[in-house]
């Protein structure tokens, strides 16, 4: 009995002792797997961010005479940049309805002025910017202003209605306007 008792807490001290080298191996692997898991969102954020992009407006207008927009301002939208920027160009911005996307911030500089084109905007729910089913979007202009034809909608060419807005926005989610 006495010898089985030796030898008793010799295999018990070898069998903690294997289960310590496998609980220090294993420790080794979960902080590596954690310092992998803190890196590589890191490095995908800090290449997202580089990623990121600005387009202007003007960049897209063809002629400063054309009295229509419309087209410069949806390709800018179209590009698929982050962040479209609308400078004031020392006029008024002519534009038909424009359609937003999702993820974009649309950024009016201070003083811009966007007006709706005369005769564009017939159906009861026309609205300059249309944002449907969009997400994460921004919308921001202090000391800009969005100019609709409400005398306009109000003659016999017009059928009446209260839901030509300067802005619409059906079915966002992450929505922000500010400074309009």
């Amino acid at each position: 009995q006495a010898q089985s008792m030796s030898e008793e807490p010799v295999r018990r001290y070898c069998c903690v002792n294997r289960n310590w080298n496998r609980d220090m191996e294993l420790s080794a692997k979960v902080s590596q797997l954690a310092r992998v898991m803190f890196i590589v969102p890191l490095i995908f954020g800090c290449i997202s961010m580089a990623l990121a992009s600005e387009v202007r407006v003007d960049s897209y207008v063809k002629s400063v005479t054309e009295g229509d927009d419309t087209a410069a301002f949806q390709a800018a939208i179209d590009s698929g940049a982050d962040v479209v920027i609308v400078p004031d160009i020392g006029r008024s911005w002519i534009v038909k309805p424009v359609f937003g996307r999702s993820n974009l911030t649309l950024h009016f500089e201070k003083g811009v002025v966007v007006e709706a084109k005369k005769g564009e905007y017939k159906p009861r729910k026309a609205s300059m910017f249309n944002f449907e089913c969009c997400t994460n979007v921004v919308v921001s202009g202090y000391g800009a202003r969005l100019r609709m034809r409400k005398w306009e909608y109000h003659t016999k060419d017009y059928v009446r209605s209260e839901f030509r807005h300067a802005m619409r926005f059906m079915s966002c989610k992450n929505v922000l306007v500010e400074g309009l």
